[in-house]
Order: structure tokens, then sequence, then C-alpha cells
């Protein structure tokens, strides 16, 4: 568990490390080159991809834990429950996250 939580804190420190090099890339008026534009509409991709995707993903995730909470008997019944739980807040934050790097780039 301990691994987990090292590798979300650097995947989150590396994508706000990329947001601030790349607003103040395009401050520095680099918006209107082929880099700005091609960033600015990997972003754009990315996010609307992730937008998408996350719920479907979290969706399917969740769906496979109740069915296998279905079968399984008192104790493991309680995992399964407690993985659907957190499946579907992955789902829902994954949308979130999207959403908002989304907003973030459109002021750029």
């Amino acid at each position: 568990m301990n691994i987990q939580k090292k590798m979300a804190a650097r995947i989150t420190m590396t994508a706000l490390a990329l947001a601030l090099l790349t607003t103040t890339a395009l401050a520095d008026g680099i918006s209107e080159s082929e880099l700005g534009v091609g960033v600015k509409n990997l972003f754009s991709d990315l996010t609307k991809y992730l937008m998408i995707l996350s719920p479907i993903v979290g969706g399917a995730a969740a769906g496979y834990f109740v069915t296998r909470r279905g079968m399984a008997n008192e104790q493991d019944g309680a995992v399964w429950e407690k993985r659907a739980k957190i499946a579907v807040a992955c789902g829902v934050g994954g949308t979130l996250v999207g959403a908002i790097i989304r907003l973030i780039s459109s002021y750029f």
C-alpha cells in the first residue's frame, strides 16, 4: 500500500510540473508556435478521452467486483464491496480530474 501511495504522489507531482511548465511556455509567447498549439491540443484530447473512459472503466471494474461479492462468503464479500466502492470513486474522480484539467487549459 505504501508503494501505491508513493507512485500516486509521483504521478501527481509529474502532472503538476508538466502543467506548470506548459502554462509558463504558453505565457512566454510560444502559444502560437507548433509546440504550443500541439501541447494544447494534446491536453485537450487527453482530457476528452479521460472524461469518456474513466466512468466506463470504473463502472466495469465495479460491476466485476459486485459480481465477485455475490459469489464470495461473508468475509470476502466485505472486501469485494470495499473494492467496488473504490472503483466507483476512481471513475468519478478521473472524470472530475479530466474536467478540471480541461477547464484550466481552456484559459490558455
